[in-house]
């Protein structure tokens, strides 16, 4: 935080030894968190001593079942394989994220992302945070109008450590350069539809009339009689917070996008975001798992209220506290399932 505050009094050259500084510090947290304060741990284990199960090659990326049969057969363990998935996902996914920033909204970004989406992916969900490292390079690449070949090279790469990656090819695929008058009201429309269609209890996906739909939308429904998957509670501060965010960053798009190129991308995956919170929460694990998808840019976008408040260290005290409050609510709903 201290960093954050003085980071304009820095010479150039020291932000990339605390670009590397902070992988390390980030790389040591997530190898060495003990295995009980991950939720997704037992579940990983039983895929990495799996791999040649039948079911579980069906349900689980043939990514994680290779390298965790390579591990598994040069007597590795569990913990070998979040040391290699540490070693994809942060680096690649921190690069990106300097790249698309600079100093300071590079070091707040830090401090929301380690309130925030480290804990949820880089600590637990570490097939979706390799896949997400992938994305976000793809996305750097997109903004600065990159081989086209080599964005679809790293979204196959992408998908192939999550299937739910496939989603970011929407954003990648049709996002401008800038964000015309057009662009901006589209997106601002298309929140408050999202936000009705879940007020009328309508779901695009499963009113499709396509069979396959259909059958996994009667087994989820049995799950949830089950209660094997938890409703979610679609309306929360967070939810509002994020909402208020993105018209607040939409308003002042004009001031924030000469210091952030990628900001018409970022708010398109923000938009999408909220939009799938609400448009698919009948369907909780999937409204859940796009929304933090397309959402993770917001580790970004948080920071970038930094731009619009003078003077420059109020904007960054604001964010900090944003990244504590993150950080409460986490513990909390880790420790005593609230939020």
């Amino acid at each position: 935080m201290v960093i954050s505050l003085f980071s304009e009094n820095l010479p150039k050259k020291y932000h990339s030894y605390l670009l590397w500084f902070y992988i390390a510090v980030f790389l040591v947290v997530s190898i060495t968190r003990p295995t009980s304060y991950v939720s997704d741990y037992k579940n990983y284990e039983n895929y990495f001593y799996s791999f040649d199960n039948k079911i579980i090659q069906l349900t689980v990326e043939q990514s994680f079942l290779l390298i965790a049969e390579f591990v598994y057969r040069h007597g590795g363990t569990m913990h070998t394989m979040i040391w290699i998935f540490a070693f994809i996902s942060i680096p690649l996914k921190l690069y990106a994220v300097r790249k698309m920033t600079d100093g300071t909204c590079f070091l707040l970004s830090l401090l929301v992302y380690a309130s925030n989406y480290f804990q949820l992916h880089d600590c637990e969900q570490i097939r979706l945070a390799a896949g997400m490292a992938f994305g976000m390079y793809a996305m750097y690449l997109r903004v600065e109008r990159r081989s086209v070949w080599l964005i679809c090279a790293l979204m196959l790469m992408a998908i192939a450590f999550h299937h739910t990656m496939g989603a970011m090819v929407i954003p990648l695929a049709i996002c401008p350069k800038n964000l015309s008058s057009k662009w901006k009201k589209t997106l601002a429309l298309i929140v408050p539809v999202s936000i009705l269609l879940w007020a009328l209890h309508i779901n695009i996906i499963t009113s499709l009339p396509i069979p396959y739909v259909e059958q996994k939308l009667k087994i989820y429904e049995l799950a949830i009689a089950n209660g094997q998957h938890m409703e979610i509670r679609v309306i929360n501060i967070m939810v509002l917070f994020r909402v208020v965010l993105f018209y607040y960053i939409l308003y002042y798009y004009d001031i924030i996008k000469p210091h952030v190129k990628a900001l018409p991308i970022l708010m398109l995956c923000d938009c999408l975001s909220i939009a799938t919170w609400f448009g698919l929460s009948e369907m909780s694990v999937i409204a859940v798992r796009m929304s933090q998808l397309f959402g993770f840019v917001e580790i970004i976008l948080f920071s970038c209220i930094y731009y619009t408040i003078r003077p420059a260290w109020c904007g960054k005290v604001i964010v900090m506290f944003l990244a504590i409050y993150l950080y409460a609510q986490n513990y909390a709903y880790n420790q005593f399932g609230f939020r």
